[in-house]
């Protein structure tokens, strides 16, 4: 944004310039050389001025294109420096969600559950009682909710699903903490 606003008053420093020039000529203002203007032949001004170099269109066409890639290089520099700060800030939140993780060994069959009975295994270093939620595929209506606990070392859990329409549901494992497992599972009728 400070580029742009930079960029956008040099442009009007220019027409400035241009236009004056074209009002000088316009009252037929003497030019010393070529190269030159000078600000003195002004009539009606008072007040002495030192000779100015006169631009030409190339000149400015030039200027512009450079500043326009220095603009162009800061605002990638910019770029790049924002999305430095998104993949640190990525890591920390994966760091911060791990750390939020349930301690627990979670299995689950990768096949569909067609037989109406979802079976897992929670493999725990200690006891602790756990919640088990389960919302349908968009994650907005509960369709099971069960508390229990586990001992520690192998714990094998049975729900019952027959009462579940097919497709996929998110399962919620959490402790008292609020430490949580998320998985997904899909629900198929038996053909």
């Amino acid at each position: 944004m400070k580029n742009t606003s930079k960029l956008f008053a040099l442009i009007l420093v220019v027409l400035f310039a241009v236009s004056c020039d074209s009002a000088n000529q316009a009252e037929q203002t003497v030019v010393a050389s070529p190269d030159k203007i000078d600000l003195n032949s002004h009539r009606g001004m008072k007040g002495s001025y030192q000779a100015v170099d006169r631009f030409s269109l190339a000149d400015i066409d030039a200027n512009i294109d450079a500043m326009e890639t220095v603009a162009m290089q800061q605002l990638n520099q910019e770029n790049a420096d924002a999305q430095d700060v998104m993949a640190l800030n990525a890591a920390f939140m994966a760091a911060e969600k791990e750390a939020q993780l349930l301690e627990v060994r979670f299995s689950m069959s990768d096949e569909p559950v067609d037989n109406g009975m979802f079976v897992f295994s929670i493999e725990s270093p200690d006891g602790k009682s756990l919640t088990l939620e389960m919302y349908d595929e968009e994650g907005y209506e509960k369709v099971a909710n069960n508390e229990f606990d586990v001992t520690e070392g192998n714990n094998y859990k049975a729900l019952n699903v027959n009462s579940m329409e097919e497709g996929d549901y998110l399962f919620r494992l959490k402790d008292d903490e609020g430490r949580e497992l998320v998985r997904t599972v899909n629900i198929t009728t038996p053909k």
